[in-house]
């Protein structure tokens, strides 16, 4: 499946995904980089893969994030390569994502044309919206556990989980996440209703969050229901 793959909120590149460790959840494809991954990206690249002890702070400020082109937004478990050596520049680029869920790999990666992603009123992102709407649920949630907010790639951490803003109800407040599994959220999705406060929320109530086990649970209970109630 074609994707867009971004740093912060610039357009790095483009690919054709498809499927490759199945044991993994690895999918790759030739990466086409746009002149901005040539300005920002590639030095930080080859500093990476050269160095035999990596500087991950400067590789997570990269904050990569990759986009299927039904809007979906990939979230690896096992994170992000490039096949990019500063001594071979004129050689292809290939793109590696490792972790992917085997449910999202089945679902979308697999097909062409691709399966849809969301259905009205539920609405996919564009990377500025992903972004903000991640910055934002931390801002809520941060410090709530007394533990800091830190940055990990394109997510949030909290209390040990990262999330992935993954698509919303129309203008609403309801915001569908993908989590990496830790000891404090075990489901792979979930759904926050955010306060817009700009701040930590006292209450330990809100936001109010709800848990699927998978994007087809969330689907069945949330978005086809949804559908019905806005078409009718």
């Amino acid at each position: 499946m074609k994707a867009s793959i971004y740093s912060n909120q610039t357009l790095i590149g483009h690919t054709d995904l498809r499927p490759g460790d199945a044991a993994m959840g690895g999918v790759y494809g030739e990466f086409i980089p746009t002149v901005d991954y040539y300005r920002s990206v590639q030095k930080t690249v080859w500093e990476f893969n050269a160095n035999t002890s990596p500087d991950y702070t400067a590789w997570q400020a990269l904050a990569l994030n990759v986009q299927l082109e039904n809007g979906y937004f990939l979230f690896p478990m096992g994170g992000y390569s490039f096949d990019d050596n500063v001594k071979f520049p004129n050689e292809p680029i290939q793109v590696y994502l490792a972790g992917i869920a085997a449910e999202i790999l089945e679902d979308f990666i697999s097909f062409d044309p691709p399966r849809t992603f969301v259905e009205e009123p539920w609405e996919a992102l564009t990377i500025a919206q992903k972004l903000a709407l991640e910055a934002e649920f931390g801002r809520e949630w941060g410090n709530i556990f007394k533990s800091p907010l830190a940055s990990a790639g394109s997510s949030s951490v909290v209390v040990g989980a990262q999330f992935s803003a993954l698509c919303r109800l129309g203008t609403t407040d309801d915001v569908l996440f993908s989590v990496r599994e830790s000891a404090a959220f075990t489901s792979p999705f979930a759904l926050v209703h955010l306060t817009w406060s700009g701040r930590q929320e006292q209450n330990l109530s809100f936001p109010k969050m709800i848990f699927f086990n998978s994007f087809a649970e969330f689907k069945l209970e949330r978005m086809y229901p949804d559908r019905s109630d806005w078409e009718y």
